[in-house]
Protein backbone atom coordinates (compact mmCIF):
# COMPACT_ATOMS: atom_id res chain seq x y z
CA UNK A 1 0.00 0.00 0.00
CA UNK A 2 2.64 2.53 1.01
CA UNK A 3 4.15 3.07 -2.48
CA UNK A 4 0.92 4.89 -3.36
CA UNK A 5 1.68 7.68 -0.88
CA UNK A 6 5.44 7.61 -0.21
CA UNK A 7 8.60 7.93 -2.28
CA UNK A 8 11.03 5.01 -2.17
CA UNK A 9 14.63 5.77 -1.20
CA UNK A 10 17.77 4.07 0.10
CA UNK A 11 20.57 5.10 2.44
CA UNK A 12 24.11 3.66 2.72
CA UNK A 13 24.28 3.47 6.52
CA UNK A 14 22.61 4.33 9.82
CA UNK A 15 23.79 7.93 9.92
CA UNK A 16 21.29 10.79 9.77
CA UNK A 17 19.41 10.91 6.49
CA UNK A 18 19.18 14.51 5.37
CA UNK A 19 16.64 15.34 2.70
CA UNK A 20 17.42 18.76 1.28
CA UNK A 21 14.83 20.37 -0.93
CA UNK A 22 16.01 23.30 -3.01
CA UNK A 23 13.28 25.80 -3.75
CA UNK A 24 11.94 26.63 -7.16
CA UNK A 25 13.26 29.54 -9.16
CA UNK A 26 10.85 32.42 -9.15
CA UNK A 27 9.06 33.55 -12.30
CA UNK A 28 11.47 34.99 -14.83
CA UNK A 29 11.73 38.81 -14.75
CA UNK A 30 11.95 40.92 -17.91
CA UNK A 31 15.45 41.78 -19.07
CA UNK A 32 15.46 45.13 -20.86
CA UNK A 33 17.70 45.81 -23.84
CA UNK A 34 21.34 45.97 -22.73
CA UNK A 35 20.16 45.31 -19.18
CA UNK A 36 21.66 42.90 -16.67
CA UNK A 37 20.11 39.63 -15.67
CA UNK A 38 18.83 39.47 -12.12
CA UNK A 39 20.83 37.19 -9.84
CA UNK A 40 18.53 34.31 -8.90
CA UNK A 41 18.22 33.17 -5.31
CA UNK A 42 16.49 30.08 -4.03
CA UNK A 43 15.45 28.90 -0.59
CA UNK A 44 15.99 25.46 0.83
CA UNK A 45 14.58 23.20 3.54
CA UNK A 46 15.96 20.09 5.19
CA UNK A 47 14.28 17.17 6.92
CA UNK A 48 16.30 14.62 8.92
CA UNK A 49 15.60 11.08 10.07
CA UNK A 50 17.44 7.76 10.56
CA UNK A 51 17.03 4.13 9.52
CA UNK A 52 15.87 1.57 12.06
CA UNK A 53 16.75 -2.13 12.25
CA UNK A 54 13.69 -4.25 12.97
CA UNK A 55 13.21 -7.96 13.42
CA UNK A 56 12.79 -10.95 15.69
CA UNK A 57 13.70 -14.62 15.95
CA UNK A 58 11.55 -17.69 16.46
CA UNK A 59 12.69 -21.05 17.77
CA UNK A 60 11.36 -24.59 17.51
CA UNK A 61 12.49 -27.61 19.49
CA UNK A 62 13.52 -30.76 17.66
CA UNK A 63 10.49 -32.54 19.11
CA UNK A 64 8.14 -29.89 17.72
CA UNK A 65 9.67 -30.22 14.27
CA UNK A 66 9.33 -34.01 14.38
CA UNK A 67 5.71 -33.82 15.55
CA UNK A 68 4.70 -31.22 12.95
CA UNK A 69 2.92 -33.77 10.74
CA UNK A 70 0.58 -31.06 9.38
CA UNK A 71 3.51 -28.82 8.40
CA UNK A 72 2.09 -26.02 10.52
CA UNK A 73 5.54 -24.49 10.85
CA UNK A 74 6.59 -25.05 7.24
CA UNK A 75 5.75 -21.50 6.29
CA UNK A 76 7.58 -19.71 9.10
CA UNK A 77 9.89 -17.80 6.75
CA UNK A 78 7.03 -16.89 4.43
CA UNK A 79 5.04 -15.53 7.35
CA UNK A 80 8.06 -13.60 8.61
CA UNK A 81 8.43 -12.01 5.20
CA UNK A 82 4.79 -11.03 5.21
CA UNK A 83 5.21 -9.51 8.66
CA UNK A 84 8.10 -7.40 7.35
CA UNK A 85 5.96 -6.09 4.49
CA UNK A 86 3.09 -5.32 6.86
CA UNK A 87 5.56 -3.45 9.03
CA UNK A 88 6.46 -1.20 6.10
CA UNK A 89 2.83 -0.15 5.72
CA UNK A 90 2.46 0.25 9.50
CA UNK A 91 5.52 2.50 9.78
CA UNK A 92 4.38 4.78 6.95
CA UNK A 93 0.83 5.01 8.33
CA UNK A 94 2.27 5.78 11.79
CA UNK A 95 4.05 8.81 10.31
CA UNK A 96 0.75 10.06 8.89
CA UNK A 97 -1.11 9.56 12.16
CA UNK A 98 1.67 11.04 14.31
CA UNK A 99 1.39 14.32 12.41
CA UNK A 100 4.71 15.33 13.92
CA UNK A 101 6.40 18.66 13.36
CA UNK A 102 8.63 19.15 10.35
CA UNK A 103 11.87 21.09 10.37
CA UNK A 104 9.86 24.33 10.44
CA UNK A 105 8.45 23.22 13.86
CA UNK A 106 4.91 23.04 12.40
CA UNK A 107 2.96 19.77 12.22
CA UNK A 108 2.77 18.03 8.85
CA UNK A 109 -0.97 18.77 8.63
CA UNK A 110 -1.66 22.20 10.09
CA UNK A 111 -3.55 25.41 9.34
CA UNK A 112 -0.20 27.19 8.96
CA UNK A 113 0.63 24.77 6.16
CA UNK A 114 -2.81 25.34 4.61
CA UNK A 115 -3.38 21.59 4.34
CA UNK A 116 -5.80 20.88 7.20
CA UNK A 117 -9.57 21.22 6.82
CA UNK A 118 -11.32 23.31 9.46
CA UNK A 119 -14.71 24.81 10.21
CA UNK A 120 -17.28 24.23 7.50
CA UNK A 121 -14.74 22.43 5.32
CA UNK A 122 -14.58 19.47 7.71
CA UNK A 123 -16.68 16.51 6.64
CA UNK A 124 -16.92 13.18 4.87
CA UNK A 125 -15.63 12.83 1.29
CA UNK A 126 -18.05 14.68 -1.01
CA UNK A 127 -17.95 17.06 -3.92
CA UNK A 128 -17.99 19.96 -1.44
CA UNK A 129 -15.12 18.70 0.74
CA UNK A 130 -13.16 17.55 -2.32
CA UNK A 131 -13.53 21.02 -3.84
CA UNK A 132 -11.80 22.54 -0.82
CA UNK A 133 -9.14 19.84 -0.63
CA UNK A 134 -8.23 19.98 -4.32
CA UNK A 135 -8.20 23.78 -4.20
CA UNK A 136 -6.00 23.90 -1.09
CA UNK A 137 -3.42 21.62 -2.67
CA UNK A 138 -3.64 23.33 -6.04
CA UNK A 139 -2.81 26.80 -4.74
CA UNK A 140 0.16 25.74 -2.64
CA UNK A 141 3.31 27.61 -3.60
CA UNK A 142 6.87 26.36 -3.39
CA UNK A 143 9.69 27.73 -1.29
CA UNK A 144 9.61 30.67 -3.68
CA UNK A 145 6.43 32.62 -3.01
CA UNK A 146 5.58 33.19 -6.68
CA UNK A 147 6.13 29.56 -7.69
CA UNK A 148 2.64 28.08 -7.57
CA UNK A 149 2.87 24.29 -7.77
CA UNK A 150 -0.64 23.43 -9.06
CA UNK A 151 -0.50 20.15 -7.17
CA UNK A 152 -3.00 17.52 -8.23
CA UNK A 153 -4.09 14.99 -5.59
CA UNK A 154 -3.60 11.41 -6.73
CA UNK A 155 -4.51 9.16 -3.79
CA UNK A 156 -7.10 9.21 -1.03
CA UNK A 157 -6.03 7.42 2.14
CA UNK A 158 -8.82 6.54 4.55
CA UNK A 159 -10.14 4.07 7.13
CA UNK A 160 -12.13 1.08 5.90
CA UNK A 161 -15.19 2.67 7.52
CA UNK A 162 -15.26 5.20 4.65
CA UNK A 163 -14.79 2.64 1.89
CA UNK A 164 -18.44 2.76 0.84
CA UNK A 165 -18.66 6.54 0.88
CA UNK A 166 -15.45 6.96 -1.08
CA UNK A 167 -16.23 4.17 -3.51
CA UNK A 168 -19.58 5.79 -4.30
CA UNK A 169 -17.96 9.20 -4.71
CA UNK A 170 -15.30 8.00 -7.11
CA UNK A 171 -17.46 5.73 -9.26
CA UNK A 172 -20.70 7.70 -9.55
CA UNK A 173 -21.28 9.61 -12.76
CA UNK A 174 -23.49 12.02 -10.81
CA UNK A 175 -22.97 13.80 -7.51
CA UNK A 176 -24.33 11.43 -4.81
CA UNK A 177 -25.41 14.46 -2.76
CA UNK A 178 -27.44 16.05 -5.56
CA UNK A 179 -31.14 16.26 -4.71
CA UNK A 180 -32.26 15.77 -8.31
CA UNK A 181 -29.53 13.29 -9.11
CA UNK A 182 -28.37 14.78 -12.40
CA UNK A 183 -25.44 16.99 -11.39
CA UNK A 184 -22.25 15.62 -12.90
CA UNK A 185 -19.70 14.25 -10.44
CA UNK A 186 -16.46 15.95 -11.47
CA UNK A 187 -14.41 13.65 -9.21
CA UNK A 188 -15.42 10.37 -10.83
CA UNK A 189 -12.27 8.29 -11.29
CA UNK A 190 -10.00 11.11 -10.12
CA UNK A 191 -8.33 9.35 -7.17
CA UNK A 192 -6.77 6.00 -6.34
CA UNK A 193 -8.15 4.49 -3.13
CA UNK A 194 -5.97 3.27 -0.25
CA UNK A 195 -7.21 1.97 3.10
CA UNK A 196 -5.56 0.82 6.30
CA UNK A 197 -7.02 -0.58 9.52
CA UNK A 198 -4.71 1.58 11.66
CA UNK A 199 -6.68 4.57 10.45
CA UNK A 200 -9.92 2.95 11.66
CA UNK A 201 -8.32 2.50 15.08
CA UNK A 202 -7.41 6.18 15.19
CA UNK A 203 -10.54 7.68 13.62
CA UNK A 204 -13.30 6.25 11.46
CA UNK A 205 -13.96 9.64 9.87
CA UNK A 206 -10.55 11.15 9.05
CA UNK A 207 -9.18 10.99 5.50
CA UNK A 208 -6.18 12.26 3.56
CA UNK A 209 -5.21 13.24 0.04
CA UNK A 210 -1.69 12.84 -1.34
CA UNK A 211 0.00 13.88 -4.55
CA UNK A 212 1.68 11.26 -6.71
CA UNK A 213 4.94 10.62 -4.78
CA UNK A 214 6.81 10.42 -8.10
CA UNK A 215 5.81 14.03 -8.75
CA UNK A 216 5.99 15.55 -5.26
CA UNK A 217 6.29 13.30 -2.20
CA UNK A 218 4.85 14.13 1.20
CA UNK A 219 6.45 11.01 2.69
CA UNK A 220 9.59 9.03 2.12
CA UNK A 221 10.17 5.33 2.85
CA UNK A 222 13.84 4.40 3.09
CA UNK A 223 15.76 1.10 3.03
CA UNK A 224 19.39 0.25 3.73
CA UNK A 225 21.24 -0.09 0.43
CA UNK A 226 21.62 -3.74 -0.53
CA UNK A 227 18.96 -4.81 1.96
CA UNK A 228 15.80 -3.60 0.29
CA UNK A 229 14.22 -7.01 0.88
CA UNK A 230 13.74 -8.55 4.35
CA UNK A 231 16.60 -10.82 5.42
CA UNK A 232 15.27 -14.26 6.31
CA UNK A 233 17.46 -16.92 7.91
CA UNK A 234 16.94 -20.49 9.07
CA UNK A 235 19.54 -22.46 11.00
CA UNK A 236 19.97 -25.40 13.31
CA UNK A 237 20.67 -24.35 16.88
CA UNK A 238 24.05 -25.44 18.21
CA UNK A 239 23.22 -25.59 21.90
CA UNK A 240 20.07 -27.71 21.59
CA UNK A 241 18.25 -29.98 19.18
CA UNK A 242 16.17 -27.35 17.50
CA UNK A 243 15.76 -24.88 14.69
CA UNK A 244 15.78 -21.11 14.77
CA UNK A 245 14.37 -18.59 12.30
CA UNK A 246 15.27 -14.91 12.03
CA UNK A 247 13.85 -11.94 10.14
CA UNK A 248 15.69 -8.63 9.87
CA UNK A 249 14.49 -5.57 8.00
CA UNK A 250 16.08 -2.12 7.93
CA UNK A 251 13.42 0.44 7.18
CA UNK A 252 12.24 3.90 8.17
CA UNK A 253 9.79 6.50 6.99
CA UNK A 254 9.43 10.24 7.47
CA UNK A 255 7.37 13.21 6.38
CA UNK A 256 9.38 15.45 4.06
CA UNK A 257 6.93 17.84 2.35
CA UNK A 258 3.65 19.26 3.68
CA UNK A 259 2.53 20.67 0.34
CA UNK A 260 1.95 17.21 -1.11
CA UNK A 261 -0.65 16.17 1.46
CA UNK A 262 -4.00 17.26 2.88
CA UNK A 263 -5.96 16.11 5.93
CA UNK A 264 -9.67 16.27 6.73
CA UNK A 265 -10.67 15.02 10.21
CA UNK A 266 -14.16 14.28 8.92
CA UNK A 267 -16.03 15.50 11.98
Amino acid sequence: MWPLIARRATAPDFKNIRRLRVGEFGNLPIVVEAGEYTLARVSEKKETYVLAKRGYRFGLTWETVVNDDLNAFGTVLVNMGRAARRTEDAVVIAVVLANAALADTVALFHATHANLASGGDVGAPSVVTFNKAFSSMGIQHGLSADAYLNIQPSVILAPHALRGTIGTMLTSAFDPASNKGHVRNIYQGRLTEAYHAALDAASTTGWYLFADPNVLAALEACFLEGFEQPTLEEKETTNSDGREYLVRHVFAAAAIEHRAGYSNPGV
